[in-house]
């Protein structure tokens, strides 16, 4: 029995770490592009996606990170989308057209493709600091607002999981930059 249990989680665990496929990372951008022509198309149509980090710090924490560090942002967009009353059937769609059997899959793909592409944003540096601010003092912590503190630590999870960021997920957002900074720079 204990073997078996080792066997499912040899075999979970190497099914989450799967890398991006190009028909992932080119359908994850495909849907962006989709959904932001229907925006502008729509621009009466209200997608608030509310990340309060001032006074919920912790709640908007939980919409971009697991308590693990993974980041989990366009998991929690796709499950938001999905069931938006005038976006939904539009979304649910667009992420069907571009190869996804379902929701979940377009938001693991997501998640993982924006690892990436936070990966590829940032030094080595910079990643010896988000684990250093995890392991403050208990002097220093006096100066971190009491909300602020339990997120210390996913933010040195979050530095472990970005290290661990596959090269060809960083290749792949690399080929597809451009696409992705063309969305943002449409606005």
């Amino acid at each position: 029995m204990l073997r078996l249990l080792s066997v499912l989680l040899l075999v979970i665990g190497s099914a989450h770490a799967a890398p991006l496929t190009e028909r992932e990372a080119e359908g994850f951008i495909t849907v962006l592009e989709e959904m932001k022509v229907y925006a502008d198309e729509n621009e009466d149509v209200d997608f608030d996606i509310d990340l309060d980090m001032e006074d919920d710090p912790a709640g908007a924490m939980d919409m971009l990170l697991s308590e693990d560090g993974k980041i989990v942002f366009m998991s929690s967009l796709a499950e938001r989308l999905a069931g938006h009353p005038e976006a939904g059937q539009p979304f649910r769609a667009s992420v069907k057209r571009n190869g996804f059997s379902s929701m979940e899959s377009f938001g693991e793909a997501g998640d993982r493709f924006m690892a990436a592409f936070m990966r590829s944003e940032m030094s080595k540096g910079e990643l010896k600091d988000m684990r250093e601010a995890a392991n403050m003092s208990d002097a220093e912590l006096q100066y971190v607002p009491a909300k602020m503190r339990s997120m210390l630590k996913r933010m040195s999870s979050l530095a472990d999981n970005l290290d661990a960021v596959p090269d060809s997920d960083l290749a792949m957002v690399k080929k597809l930059k451009p696409r992705l900074e063309a969305l943002s720079e449409e606005e």
